[in-house]
């Protein structure tokens, strides 16, 4: 939100400046007009194309109103518009470094969660084998040695109470046995649900590169349009004021100029994004120092 405030006031900035080039020509037209050196049609069009641009202006103060309106929501504050956000996005991000270990995926909360789930299932699985055995006191409620543990090494135990409590885990009508079948289907489960959550965790890194990658390529494009167009503009109001060209293609060269310099703004706004998405896939920055060193929990789970 805080980019998206920051391009929203860099676009506002840019059709100001529009605004003041559109209504700079209409004036220069205007002026050859009444010299007779133009007709009433360049007037016409120039302060068409003028107002065109004023109209896009208050669409852009609009949006950076409601960009920093959303942020102060976010933080907490009355929506008043009167946040203070950067003037200029970052436009050298560091490249991601190759050979990006997997263990940095582990300092994400749904990877935590889903290893998590997995450790509780494996648990209750040994604990309904651990409910096979017979329910025997080994100790009394002292610490001492169970009067029951005793009775059986003295030959005096009750031959039927022991064999009740030795075979109950064998004739509950198969409620243990059914018990751990549950619990590994449980296990089962947890294993699936860390597999989709592992699965998602790669692609959204994976998507988040790639998308990058092709948010440079573009981006190094539409600065050469940019530039470009900025160079036309100077030529062809040039050529218009020698009578070589119509306003029509000084109005063009202009809107082709600030179409390309708009979105090559938009295009470096997704890039920031597309990093701030890398960080959250990955549960933080590049770093795996951290996550090695701090990693001994999930260790046999």
């Amino acid at each position: 939100a805080y980019f998206s405030a920051s391009e929203a006031w860099q676009q506002l900035k840019l059709a100001e400046k529009n605004v003041d080039s559109a209504y700079e020509l209409a004036e220069r037209v205007n002026e050859r007009f009444q010299a007779g050196l133009r007709t009433a049609l360049d007037v016409r069009l120039a302060l068409a194309d003028a107002a065109a641009t004023k109209s896009r202006l208050e669409t852009r103060k609009r949006l950076y109103k409601l960009s920093r309106r959303q942020l102060e929501v976010l933080l907490g504050r009355y929506p008043a518009a009167m946040i203070e956000t950067a003037s200029v996005l970052p436009v050298r991000l560091p490249a991601a470094p190759g050979g990006l270990p997997a263990q940095l995926l582990l300092r994400r909360p749904d990877i935590v969660e889903a290893e998590r789930k997995v450790a509780a299932a494996d648990s209750r699985v040994r604990s309904a084998y651990l409910d096979l055995l017979p329910r025997i006191s080994l100790t009394s409620s002292t610490g001492l040695a169970s009067d029951q543990v005793g009775d059986i090494l003295d030959g005096k135990f009750f031959v039927w109470n022991l064999l009740g409590n030795l075979l109950a885990p064998l004739f509950d009508g198969g409620r243990r046995w059914a018990e751990i079948d549950r619990t590994r289907a449980l296990e089962e489960g947890a294993l699936a649900y860390y597999a989709v959550v592992a699965l998602n965790a790669f692609a959204e890194v994976e998507g988040a590169l790639s998308n990058e990658y092709h948010l440079r390529v573009e981006l190094s494009a539409l600065q050469e349009s940019a530039t470009q167009s900025a160079a036309a503009v100077e030529i062809s109001s040039e050529r218009y004021y020698q009578g070589a060209l119509d306003i029509t293609q000084v109005i063009q060269a202009r809107r082709q100029y600030y179409n390309s310099e708009s979105a090559r703004l938009t295009a470096q706004l997704a890039l920031v994004n597309t990093r701030v998405d890398l960080f959250a896939a990955l549960g933080g920055g590049f770093d795996a120092s951290s996550v090695l060193e701090n990693g001994d929990h999930h260790e046999g789970s």
